[in-house]
């Protein structure tokens, strides 16, 4: 259970099998009915769901290679779809070109100043969006906005399994740019 602002929230995970498939059925409960708790059921919402791609892009690229996460949640300052377009810009999608792209869609990024080729793995508009970097062995980039009002955060998260050395600093100078770009501003 997680505390948060005083009621005690539930995740449960029940692992099942399908045809000789492993089905995980995840639950997370202890939610009021109150206005108060939109925010954070949207951000759960979206985290999740990226979380669960991520573990289907690990089994399917990925399957017993360690993870190593590089990651930052620098504060930032505007409204979100202000930080949205700084976060769209900052990986190179300038003027929001995610306004078309679907799941499974091929983008083109731009990270620590060098293209990159990108497969748009999750979006929610004005929180969320991930990748899949096939030319970065298959690492994935996950960027989220964390607000409250004009303030807030963002997650800046990159995952590499057994990555090489030049993948892992070009990725560690992405991590870098995109918090530089919007940090508190």
């Amino acid at each position: 259970s997680v505390e948060h602002s005083g009621p005690v929230l539930y995740m449960d995970y029940h692992l099942e099998t399908d045809g000789g498939a492993t089905v995980v059925r995840f639950v997370h409960s202890g939610f009021g009915p109150e206005d108060r708790w939109d925010d954070y059921l949207d951000a759960l919402d979206a985290g999740w769901s990226y979380f669960f791609r991520n573990l289907k892009v690990y089994l399917e690229h990925h399957a017993g290679t360690p993870r190593t996460m590089l990651h930052d949640r620098p504060a930032t300052r505007g409204s979100r779809g202000e930080i949205f377009t700084t976060l769209l810009e900052a990986v190179g999608l300038e003027g929001g070109d995610l306004d078309g792209a679907a799941v499974g869609d091929s983008v083109a990024l731009t990270l620590a100043g060098e293209p990159a080729d990108g497969v748009l793995e999750a979006r929610a508009p004005n929180r969320t969006m991930g990748f899949r970097l096939p030319g970065l062995e298959q690492s994935l980039l996950f960027l989220e906005i964390e607000s409250a009002g004009d303030t807030g955060k963002v997650g800046v998260w990159l995952s590499t399994y057994g990555a090489s050395p030049s993948t892992r600093d070009r990725l560690e100078r992405s991590r870098d740019a995109v918090s530089a770009a919007v940090g508190a501003r």
